[in-house]
């Protein structure tokens, strides 16, 4: 893979790390703003942007296997959930 490739390939990881931060914002905002927020769910999915943020940061380029696994795992999430906004 060149350079290119590697690099093209580590800012999606990154930006499929902060679409999901994102849609987990959208969500716990939502909540909130009902009338009885289920404290649960935003528990749930506060805990899933602190994962998702402690990835980002810790995510290097020169490690592949960390980046396809982001791709591979999260990818599908994000592509759902751009497709059902």
């Amino acid at each position: 893979m060149s350079t290119t490739e590697q690099l093209a390939r580590f800012e999606t990881a990154q930006e499929t790390l902060g679409m999901l931060v994102a849609i987990r914002t959208s969500l716990v905002y939502s909540e909130k703003r009902k009338a009885k927020p289920d404290a649960n769910k935003i528990t749930i999915w506060e805990s899933e942007i602190a994962k998702y943020n402690d990835e980002d940061l810790s995510l290097r380029f020169s490690d592949t296997t960390e980046i396809e696994r982001i791709l591979t795992s999260y990818g599908p999430m994000v592509k759902a959930n751009s497709v059902n906004a």
